[in-house]
């Protein structure tokens, strides 16, 4: 049997579900007057433009080749999804399934957004995967979004418009308002009018005949269809403005995230990558580098502050550390993330790249993490080394273990070690072992109310987890991985001889601890992500413990 997949993603939009089913659903028949530069001509062969069952074929540009799409589409109204089944056509020549479902989900009451699954199967094993599809048909939601933020911008200028067309002397200009869109009576040449004296954007940037036909929207030519694109783009931030407070705590299922400096800034081309790597979220690499610092700062000489070019390696250590672990869990259970709601947006997951650019990904962030590597002395090289065996394996503890929690801990706390031997040269396991050990209960503690986000998922998919493994007891479980964990970092300060201030940092950071697993509802997965995320400042509490209690010393 040929290869097959699926690829998920989600577009956030403005505007209500209703509205934007309505116009895929009913109205692609303005798509190339829209979004020209993507849809060319859309063609109805049997039955209507709304109705189910009907065939239309697609004419579309993408990647600088013309081609031609026919589908047999199936509406569910009460669900607001479109199903778009393949039939004939350039991308059907590789493929012998290829369906793309639209399902419009609200948010909330002026916000939405657009699933889009692409269910395929190849013809042969040889033939490539559609994954670039998946990245077109995004940019026909996000660009037909942008279209219809606009033309409720103009909207809202209308009365502007009016007045400026109403003082040009002649008669012909006589407005109708039909379903709150502007038409002309009779043909006319358009001149440059503007939106606002603020905005200074052309109106117009070509020349259009414009018509009126009486009420029949569909076949209205509209004025504003054909307005240039780019214009359109540049304008849709003005429409969409900033994204509301509430939608930045919003994570988990049914939920549209911000958008992060990543999306924002990065080209298109580097996004995937980046999310790859995580560079958007950046609490994973905060909980490798802790354990690394706290052992640094524990390495400074009596009196001394820790070391400042070995925080700095071992900081960019961690970004790129973090960064290929979590391409090598997207990897290996990327056929897992698919079934996920919380990760089945991954880059890899969800087609936005293919398994092979991850291996190349994950072979250059190897590469300059070695160059950190050699940085240090040859005990930490072998050291730093031999965590490698840890991080490649750790993704795999789920299918294994109910506690791969304790596995990531090992894995993420090898710096506890490692950061001693970078300043010394060699082990002190009467400081180092305990401050290690504290961190692996630690990351029990955080890692298992993290867990509770994906436990219903984790179960349908049977993969396993603390979370699962602890059920109702949890909190009792992580009230005494918490005290083993505060026990363990006063053992290694005693060890350390460091002084008082390191021990009043010990009560903050265990009133902290408490905190999360006294409060945490680990039925909600917003605050499961919240309390997880809060651990930034549990590390930072320790090490201003420790920096502190060793320059007093």
């Amino acid at each position: 049997m040929a290869t097959s997949g699926t690829y998920v993603t989600e577009v956030p939009l403005k505007g209500t579900a209703e509205k934007h089913y309505k116009r895929w659903k009913s109205e692609n028949h303005v798509f190339p007057d829209a979004i020209g530069h993507h849809i060319q001509n859309v063609t109805v062969h049997e039955g209507e433009h709304d109705s189910h069952g009907s065939i239309r074929s697609w004419n579309y540009t993408w990647d600088g080749k013309e081609e031609m799409f026919k589908e047999k589409r199936e509406v569910d109204d009460e669900n607001l999804t479109l199903t778009l089944r393949g039939l004939e056509g350039h991308v059907m020549e590789q493929l012998k399934v290829y369906d793309v479902i639209y399902q419009f989900i609200p948010k909330t009451e002026d916000t939405c957004a657009c699933k889009i699954t692409i269910v395929w199967e190849k013809r042969n094993d040889d033939s490539p995967e559609p994954s670039t599809y998946m990245k077109f048909v995004k940019s026909l939601v996000a660009d037909m979004d942008h279209h219809m933020a606009f033309f409720r911008l103009t909207r809202v200028s209308r009365r502007l418009l009016e007045s400026s067309v109403s003082a040009t002397p002649s008669s012909s200009y006589v407005f109708h308002s039909q379903q709150q869109h502007i038409y002309l009576s009779k043909p006319v040449t358009t001149t440059r009018h503007y939106i606002s004296p603020l905005l200074k954007y052309p109106l117009w940037s070509h020349n259009h005949d414009v018509w009126s036909k009486g009420t029949d929207f569909h076949h209205e030519k509209v004025l504003g269809v054909g307005w240039n694109h780019r214009l359109v783009a540049g304008m849709s931030s003005v429409v969409e403005g900033n994204p509301k407070k509430d939608d930045k705590e919003k994570s988990g299922v049914g939920c549209v995230k911000e958008a992060s400096w990543v999306d924002l800034y990065l080209p298109e081309g580097a996004r995937g990558y980046a999310k790859l790597a995580r560079l958007d979220k950046p609490i994973g690499t905060w909980l490798l580098a802790w354990p690394c610092m706290w052992s640094i700062a524990l390495a400074a000489d009596p009196g001394s502050l820790p070391s400042f070019k070995m925080m700095g390696l071992f900081g960019c250590g961690a970004l790129l550390l973090r960064g290929a672990g979590c391409t090598i869990n997207d990897l290996l259970d990327r056929d897992i993330d698919t079934k996920v709601d919380r990760t089945r947006l991954r880059p890899i997951a969800s087609g936005l790249l293919t398994p092979f650019q991850g291996l190349q990904f994950l072979g250059l962030q190897l590469l300059l993490g070695l160059g950190i590597l050699l940085q240090l002395n040859n005990y930490s090289r072998v050291l730093g080394a031999s965590s490698l065996l840890l991080v490649f394996s750790y993704p795999l503890m789920k299918r294994f273990t109910f506690w791969p929690q304790a596995f990531l801990g090992l894995t993420i706390n090898w710096g506890a070690l490692l950061g001693w031997a970078a300043v010394k040269g060699s082990l002190e396991p009467a400081v180092v072992l305990p401050l290690y050990l504290s961190g692996v209960c630690w990351t029990l503690v955080y890692d298992t109310i993290y867990a509770h986000q994906d436990k219903e998922d984790d179960v349908k998919v049977g993969v396993k987890s603390t979370a699962l493994r602890f059920g109702d007891d949890t909190k009792l479980w992580l009230t005494g991985f918490g005290t083993t964990s505060m026990g363990l970092l006063a053992l290694s300060g005693l060890s350390a001889d460091l002084g008082w201030q390191y021990y009043a940092s010990l009560v903050a950071a265990s009133g902290h601890l408490g905190w999360q697993i006294g409060t945490a509802d680990l039925s909600s997965r917003t605050d499961c992500s919240r309390k997880f995320v809060s651990n930034k400042w549990f590390g930072a509490i320790i090490f201003s413990g420790v920096v502190l209690g060793r320059t007093f010393q």
